[in-house]
């Protein structure tokens, strides 16, 4: 399922559809463009952003991967060849922004009944 999660994330930033970084996300939330927000699960200062509180809250927010996995799928190489660490991203495409919701929440379902 990880797979299918990092294919939506490039293929919304490959189609422009997406906003990176805590400030480009909190301006696409206060637009109303961003459809999905989401979270690193290592990112304690990402999720305590307001734009991605409201989010979570209004069943738009996700919580996916490490800071330097999405920084890997946003940014591949980073600036330099160094390895970028990216907290926050919001997909501004609605039906990209449904699929990958949809593919967190089974790969999340799929990692609880794997723990038993």
């Amino acid at each position: 399922m990880d797979r299918r999660i990092e294919g939506l994330i490039v293929a919304a930033a490959r189609s422009k559809k997406i906003a990176v970084g805590s400030d480009a996300v909190t301006g696409a939330s206060h637009r109303g463009e961003a459809e999905l927000v989401l979270v690193a699960t290592d990112a304690a200062a990402g999720a305590d952003l307001s734009a991605v509180r409201h989010a979570v809250a209004e069943g738009r927010g996700v919580a996916w991967g490490s800071k330097a996995r999405l920084g890997q799928i946003v940014a591949p190489g980073g600036r330099g060849g160094a390895e970028r660490m990216l907290a926050v991203i919001a997909v501004t495409s609605g039906s990209i922004a449904g699929s990958l919701r949809d593919a967190v929440r089974i790969a999340d379902a799929c990692a609880a009944v794997a723990a038993g």
